[in-house]
This record gives C-alpha cells, sequence and structure tokens, in this order.
C-alpha cells in the first residue's frame, strides 16, 4: 500500500509542477491534436492520461504546434490501462496503432513512447527518408528522432551547412542515430570534405540496422568506381519509385562516372528522375541545373534553377553561394559575355557574399559549367582584391582558364603575377611543370627547350625531394633523363616504363602495364597533372591497337567534378583536368569523326566546345577552331545553343 501512495505522490507533484509546453520556434511546424487520453483502470488510480499528455506536450513542444483541432493537425487518440502492476499505452489516429506495456512504476516511460509514435506519424510525410526506413534503422529516443527527422527537412531544402550541422546534433543528441552519420558523410561529401574514417567504420558496423537499399548504398562507397557505378544502377532499377536511387546514381555519374569512361550527360536522366518522384528535394534541383549547364543545355538547366527557386525557404550561407555559382555559371554558359559581366557584378556584389571564406573558389569552380572565360572574368575581379588568397586564386583561375582557351601567351606573365603575391615554392613548380606537360601532350604548342628551362633549376637543386621528382619526371618524358632518387614514386617509374614500351612500338604492353595503376589516388597524392597526362597518353595508344571506344572513354574523363574540399590553395587535380578538357575533345572529335555516322552527334559536340573555346586563340589554336568549324559544317551539325 505504501507504494502505491507513493507513486501517486509523485504523480501529483508531476501533475502540479511539470512546466507549461513551450512554444515552437517555428510557426510553421507540424501541428499535432492530441485528443484527451482514455483511462481504464481501478477508480483509485491518479489520472496518467493527463499527465502523459502534459509530459509530451512539454518534451515536443518547440518542435510541434499542440492544437485542438485543424484540417492540417494529425489526429492522436491514446488510452491508459492498468491492470494491476502493469500500465499499457494503446495510440492510435492518424498513425500506425500501436501499444507498449511498462510496469506501473515506470509509468512515466509511456511518454517517451507517445512522443515517439507522434514525432514518426507528423514527419512520415515530410521526411524525404522517413518513410523508407524501418523503426530499427532510426534513432531509438524521441528526441534523437526528431533531431534527424529535423535535419531531413533542412537537407530536403539544400540548406547544407544548417544540415550538416543538424545531423550532428542528433547524432550527439542519440548514439543510436547511425543514419545521421551516414547522412553527415553524404552531406560532406557534396560539400567537398574528406570522410572521417571513425564515422565511416561506425556506419559500415551498423550497416545491417538498415533496410537492403541503404545497405547497398554504403557497400557501395566502398567498391572500385565502375562495381560502385554498376551496383548503384542496379539499385535505382530494381526501387524504381525511390527517388533517392535516382538521385545517388546521377550524383555519383556527375561527380565521378567521367573518371570510368561515362558522359557527364548520362547523370541528367537519374536526376529528372529523383526530381520527379520527389519535387521537394531541392538537391536534385541543384545537381540537374549545374550538369544542364555544362551540357549546354538551357531550358533543363533554367528549368531546374526556377524549380530550385520556387520549392524553398530562404537558403543559408553556403547554399546561397552555391545558387550564386549555378547563376553565375549558367549566365556565362547561355548569356552574351557583356551581360554575363552584368549578372555576375550584381551576384558578388551581394551583401556577404564577398565576406565568405569560400568566395576564392568561385572562379576555380566555374570550369565545370564549361565556361573558361567566365572562370578568367571573376579571376580577374579576385586579383584586384586586397586578400592575398583571392589574388592567389584569382590567378590560378587566370592560368588554367588560360590553357583551356589555348591562350598559353598568358601563362608566362600570369606566372610572374601569381610568384608576386604568393611565393610558395609548390606553386612555383606547378607553374614550371605546365609548360613542360603541354610540351609533352601537345607537341606543337610548347618548344621543348623552353619547357625544360623551366625545370632545370628544379633538378639541379637538393632541395625538397618531393619537388624534384616530379621536376625530373617530366624532364624524363619530354627527353632529358635524369635518374631519379631511391625513394621516388614508384608510379613515375611506372609511366615511364609503359610510355617507353609505346614509343618502341608496344602499345598494348604499355597498357597491361599502366591500367591497374591507381590514377587518381596518384594524381591527389603525388602529382596534379598525373591523370590529365595518363588519360591523354593511354588514349594515343587505345587507338594504336585499334580500341577506339576505349580510347573515347579515356578523352571523357575531363567532364568529372571530383575535388578534394574546394579550391582555394595549391591547384588541384581536378582543376588540372578541366583545364585540358578543350585538347581532350579535339582529339575526342577527331577520333569520332574518322569512326563513321554512328558517333557523330557527339563528335559535332565536342566541335562546338573547340569552336567556342579556341576561336580566339593563337596558333595551332585558332587554326584548330577553324577545322572544327569548317568539320562541323560538313557533318551537317545543329547550331550550338551558345555560340561563345
Amino acid at each position: 500500500m505504501g507504494g502505491v501512495v507513493l507513486v501517486g505522490a509523485v504523480i501529483v507533484g508531476l501533475i502540479e509542477f511539470w512546466p507549461h509546453p513551450l512554444k515552437p520556434a517555428d510557426p510553421g511546424a507540424p501541428q499535432v491534436a492530441l485528443a484527451p487520453i482514455d483511462y481504464v483502470g481501478p477508480t483509485d488510480r491518479p489520472p496518467f492520461g493527463d499527465s502523459l499528455a502534459r509530459m509530451v506536450r512539454s518534451d515536443l513542444g518547440p518542435h510541434i504546434n499542440f492544437v485542438d483541432s485543424g484540417p492540417q493537425a494529425l489526429v492522436v487518440r491514446a488510452r491508459v490501462t492498468v491492470t494491476g502492476s502493469d500500465v499499457g499505452l494503446h495510440v492510435t489516429g492518424g498513425i500506425p496503432a500501436s501499444e507498449f506495456h511498462v510496469p506501473l512504476e515506470a509509468w512515466p516511460a509511456l511518454g517517451d513512447s507517445l512522443g515517439y509514435q507522434i514525432v514518426l506519424g507528423v514527419w512520415a510525410d515530410r521526411s524525404p527518408l522517413a518513410g523508407s526506413l524501418p523503426t530499427r534503422a532510426l534513432p531509438h529516443t524521441w528526441d534523437g528522432l526528431i533531431r534527424f527527422l529535423e535535419a531531413e527537412q533542412i537537407v530536403a531544402q539544400a540548406q547544407w551547412e544548417k544540415a550538416d550541422s543538424a545531423y550532428r546534433v542528433a547524432e550527439a543528441t542519440d548514439t543510436t542515430c547511425w543514419i545521421c552519420s551516414w547522412r553527415i558523410l553524404e552531406v560532406g561529401r557534396w560539400r567537398g570534405r574528406q570522410p572521417d574514417r571513425g564515422r565511416v567504420h561506425r556506419v559500415q558496423v551498423h550497416a545491417d540496422s538498415l533496410p537492403p537499399l541503404y545497405r547497398s548504398f554504403i557497400h557501395a562507397a566502398q567498391l572500385p568506381l565502375r562495381d560502385r557505378l554498376d551496383t548503384l544502377r542496379a539499385v535505382a532499377e530494381s526501387s524504381r519509385e525511390f527517388f533517392l536511387g535516382w538521385f545517388q546514381l546521377g550524383d555519383e555519374l556527375f561527380h565521378r562516372g567521367p573518371l570510368a569512361g561515362h558522359r557527364r550527360s548520362e547523370a541528367i536522366p537519374a536526376f529528372e528522375r529523383a526530381a520527379r518522384l520527389r519535387p521537394d528535394f531541392r538537391p536534385s534541383w541543384e545537381h540537374l541545373a549545374w550538369v544542364a549547364t555544362a551540357e549546354g543545355d538551357s531550358s533543363t538547366a533554367a528549368g531546374a534553377l526556377d524549380s530550385l527557386e520556387s520549392h524553398g525557404v530562404a537558403p543559408d550561407a553556403f547554399s546561397r553561394e552555391l545558387r550564386a555559382l549555378l547563376n553565375v555559371g549558367f549566365a556565362w554558359r547561355f548569356l552574351p559575355e557583356s551581360a554575363a559581366v552584368r549578372v555576375t557584378a550584381q551576384i558578388i556584389g551581394q551583401p556577404g557574399m564577398q565576406s565568405s571564406a569560400d568566395f576564392g573558389a568561385g572562379p576555380r569552380m566555374l570550369p565545370t559549367f564549361d565556361v573558361p572565360r567566365g572562370a578568367i572574368a571573376l579571376g580577374e575581379i579576385l586579383e584586384h582584391s586586397t586578400s592575398q588568397e583571392w589574388q592567389q586564386s584569382g590567378l590560378t583561375a587566370q592560368t588554367l582558364g588560360a590553357v583551356a582557351l589555348g591562350r598559353l601567351d598568358r601563362l608566362h606573365d600570369l606566372a610572374r603575377r601569381v610568384t608576386e603575391v604568393a611565393p610558395q615554392t609548390e606553386l612555383e613548380l606547378f607553374n614550371d611543370e605546365l609548360p613542360a606537360v603541354l610540351a609533352f601532350v601537345d607537341s606543337s604548342s610548347i618548344r621543348t627547350i623552353e619547357a625544360l628551362d623551366g625545370l632545370s633549376s628544379w633538378i639541379a637543386s637538393s632541395g625538397v625531394d618531393p619537388l624534384r621528382d616530379r621536376a625530373v619526371w617530366m624532364s624524363t618524358l619530354l627527353g632529358h633523363r635524369t635518374p631519379p632518387r631511391a625513394g621516388a614514386p614508384v608510379e613515375f617509374e611506372l609511366f615511364i616504363a609503359a610510355d617507353s614500351l609505346a614509343s618502341a612500338g608496344h602499345p598494348r604492353a604499355a597498357l597491361v602495364l599502366l591500367d591497374p595503376l591507381p590514377v587518381d589516388a596518384v594524381a591527389r597524392r603525388v602529382d596534379p597533372f598525373f591523370r590529365a597526362i595518363v588519360h591523354l597518353q593511354r588514349a594515343k595508344w587505345r587507338v594504336r591497337i585499334g580500341d577506339i571506344e576505349g580510347a573515347r572513354n579515356e578523352l571523357l574523363w575531363h567532364e568529372h567534378l571530383d575535388v578534394v574540399g574546394l579550391p582555394t590553395g595549391l591547384p588541384q587535380a581536378a582543376e588540372v583536368d578541366w583545364a585540358f578538357g578543350t585538347l581532350a575533345r579535339w582529339r575526342l572529335a577527331r577520333l569520332l569523326d574518322r569512326a563513321g555516322r554512328a558517333q557523330r552527334g557527339e563528335a559535332c559536340e565536342a566541335y562546338a566546345a573547340v569552336v567556342r573555346h579556341w576561336s580566339r586563340a593563337p596558333a595551332p589554336y585558332g587554326a584548330r577552331a577553324d577545322t572544327a568549324r569548317t568539320r562541323r559544317r560538313a557533318l551537317g551539325c545543329a547550331t550550338p545553343q551558345a555560340a561563345r
């Protein structure tokens, strides 16, 4: 009897002192009509139902608007039943019926159970993921669940910075939120962050708590690129009505597909399907606008940008900068140059834009829209800023833009200016390597003797070994053999051996030697020029053995968008790839032009890019643009949307 009296006293205390419900900070929070909770049991028991209702209203008040009724409100009904020492809770209404039981002394735990069911109910159609996840894959507490689902709403609004913070709060609130860890990794990947190894391991360990679809996503991330793409395509095809499968496939095709021989344009249908299936998931529209702009599809790009703006709340800082980049890229891709300049000035003059720490990456990301002239124009603006970091970034954008446009006459002056602004040893080597790479992959562009002059001081130096290794490698490719030091990257020697085999008339043996090499990792770790050189040379070798399709696939690599963080410091391998994209398309066009009518459409597109980028360039690039224009007429190619 004493125990019952104690429980009753606790309940009375809770009823009297339980805090009033908090007013939600967000007036747009979901509405819930929680009906009075029925009670079935001994009449001498205190009102459990009223106490549970007070607890739930207090807990969920900051996240949910509790109302008496309303057309948008989720109606929740509950009944408490006391039988001996057992307390049962039966929940119905606008959510799936559920029942919970606890010992009498633990009755407050039913508040958590009721709160959890309410959270599930109100967010079932608001979260892009909640409906596809089994309960075991969700956070196990109502506060962890509500924070996870709120983060889901934020990422669906393409508010990447806020979403990242929200997922981290959810992960810290409820350590069972394995799905939070996965989403943090996914958001970080889109923001160009390196994945946290501990979090990756955590997700892998708990992947079994997720349904097969999500397990496939997690498994795919650990596979080699070609296998990863095959897995994601199989997942999308097997769950055709689930938007996330198509989004994940499009994302991988867009960012890394070209590194495995897939055209960037293959991502467009996947993003379009994801957007149709879930129009309120704005990342699909962001990605679609980006890839459609790069592909010269003005109608699709404009529609995606309109949908992005019409389905959204005010973006956070990162999203605002991303949308600014999308609009500047669109302007330079499709508007006359004078109009693009005006749009650029208008956008960068918006409040807060130039105070962003990521502003310096703007001109260096514009080549991903296939607008090197835009990169140069914005780079010139940054060069005249007061920030040394922005000046360096602006000059780097101009340098690589000049390569894409065939304006090699500007390289010497740009190298001098960037050295004055940012006297960094590795940047100086990069500027000396660049002419050497051009002389090697395109011998008619720069004289070998001039390229070797820039490397001579590095080779003679006893300075930092990794930098000297790069100079020795490049000079060897140009015919000036210098013994490498012990411990030099073995990848350099492998490439030299493969190139020697090809030069001796054994291209197939050269490919056998080089194909297993992890080119992408080497480019990030050893030399940013490595990947571009490998793809351009392997394409030549494949042509010599009659592998036209293999050569074509090699020449698509530069269409990727696989960066390590945002490019604001030293030039990345990705930026080198984009700069050599026009040369790659010139070779692709010539290759496909000779291959027959079946591939002339792709040849027309490649020729159009050559005309657009090299028409104003000095020899030999201007002459190549003339040839491209002539061949387009001969092939009956359609007039491109943007003729700049």
